[in-house]
């Protein structure tokens, strides 16, 4: 929407993924992580991810959460139709030719706003890379990067205080005409 309704986006913040054209090709590294974006399109994907007590979901989710972490996750996709609703976002949303694309596939306009990319430390599926890499799509040094410590693919469940001050903090840039003085954002 940033893209194709810019009047009426005034700031946007992205979290973990960065624009859609630069995160799959950021590095070869990015790919081999997104393989599991691939495996979501599968038609039998649930009855996989939920067989042997969840073995293979547990597998995934295991990669930097605990284990009482991980079963607060597998009892939510437990619930009727959650699991389907989850992978149904992969399944709207995944556009095949980005994830094959050796090169950006940047917009014929750049967005001319204030726009704020948070990656955490601990992430396990998306590299800092790909989120980095969304400045290019950005005019003006208007491109803002923080790096959330301590968190992993969840960043808004693992460290809710960090990432809520930054949004807060970026947020309040948006209200300064001076966004200099937001530099230790970048």
């Amino acid at each position: 929407m940033a893209l194709t309704q810019p009047g009426r986006v005034r700031q946007l913040a992205v979290l973990s993924v960065g624009f859609p054209g630069t995160v799959f090709c950021a590095n070869p590294k990015q790919r081999e992580l997104s393989w599991y974006m691939l495996f979501f399109q599968h038609p039998e994907a649930e009855a996989l991810l939920a067989a042997d007590d969840w073995a293979l979901m547990r597998q995934l989710l295991g990669k930097n959460s605990s284990e009482a972490k991980v079963q607060d996750y597998i009892d939510a996709l437990s619930q009727p139709g959650a699991l389907t609703a989850g992978l149904s976002w992969y399944r709207a949303n995944l556009d095949l030719a980005a994830l094959a694309a050796t090169k950006p596939t940047l917009p014929p306009a750049k967005l001319n706003m204030l726009v704020m990319g948070l990656w955490s430390d601990g992430e396990a599926y998306l590299t800092e890379e790909g989120m980095t890499a969304s400045r290019d799509v950005v005019t003006g040094g208007l491109f803002f990067y923080k790096r959330i410590e301590g968190a992993g693919h969840w960043m808004m469940r693992d460290a809710p205080a960090k990432v809520n001050a930054a949004l807060a903090d970026f947020v309040g840039a948006g209200l300064d005409p001076d966004v200099s003085m937001y530099a230790d954002l970048m």
